[in-house]
């Protein structure tokens, strides 16, 4: 057998090692408990199943459920935004401060957010705790606790979707925007918005490519910018 394929069967073989070793890991880190909730949840057969959906606990859990992304989502969509807003245009410290703060509940585990969420508004240990006790307000284990630890732990995906978009937007139309006399308001809303969407969709059919890899080669992020700039002077006009 000639070196070359040797060389070619140990690739191969050195491949599927790999492969099998992250299947394997997927397995067990994934596989096993899907297989244990299936099955401890049809162990007693499809009316076991219907009948544990329709006790108590189970929609009082769906309705917390609903009840936390109801908030959540909005949530993080504002506080996203305007994170990822200030990261961006913002070259002060507080940017660096807030950049670091999306980067903390990435850095360590959900455990250890849970356990600074129970030090921060715990009625007797917590930081907040004289003013959750005079607000008679009950955080932990009820639904703002919930609330407050999915807010935080899901707040860093939002606002890491929405930068790239962001680097990309020039600041000539926004400036322009302002020179003929719109707000901030307007000028985010009509301009910045409108262009961000667009920015998204591209980004998405691109692979989801960082701003440095490519700056809006076929020119639609700059037409809409400029589309968005010209609705913006016809209205303030």
């Amino acid at each position: 057998m000639s070196r070359d394929r040797l060389r070619r069967l140990g690739r191969t073989l050195g491949r599927t090692a790999l492969i099998l070793a992250a299947a394997s890991y997927l397995a067990l880190l994934v596989g096993l408990p899907l297989v244990n909730v299936y099955g401890q949840a049809f162990a007693r057969g499809v009316a076991g199943f219907v009948e544990g959906l329709s006790a108590p606990e189970a929609r009082h859990a769906a309705k917390l459920t609903l009840l936390v992304v109801a908030i959540a989502v909005p949530a993080n969509t504002v506080f996203g935004l305007a994170a990822a807003w200030v990261v961006a245009r913002r070259r002060t410290a507080l940017a660096r401060l807030v950049r670091v703060a999306l980067d903390l509940p990435l850095a360590v585990s959900s455990t250890v957010i849970g356990l600074l969420v129970v030090l921060a508004w715990s009625p007797t240990i917590g930081l907040l705790a004289a003013p959750v006790r005079a607000a008679h307000v009950k955080v932990l284990f009820a639904w703002p606790g919930l609330v407050l630890a999915t807010v935080v732990v899901t707040l860093p995906y939002v606002a890491r979707e929405v930068l790239p978009a962001l680097y990309q937007l020039e600041r000539a139309e926004e400036e322009a925007a302002t020179v003929l006399g719109a707000n901030r308001w307007q000028t985010f809303w009509r301009v910045v918005f409108p262009a961000l969407r667009r920015v998204r969709d591209d980004l998405r059919v691109r692979g989801g490519l960082p701003p440095h890899l490519g700056r809006d080669p076929d020119g639609r992020a700059r037409r809409a910018v400029a589309q968005a700039g010209a609705d913006l002077a016809r209205t303030c006009s």
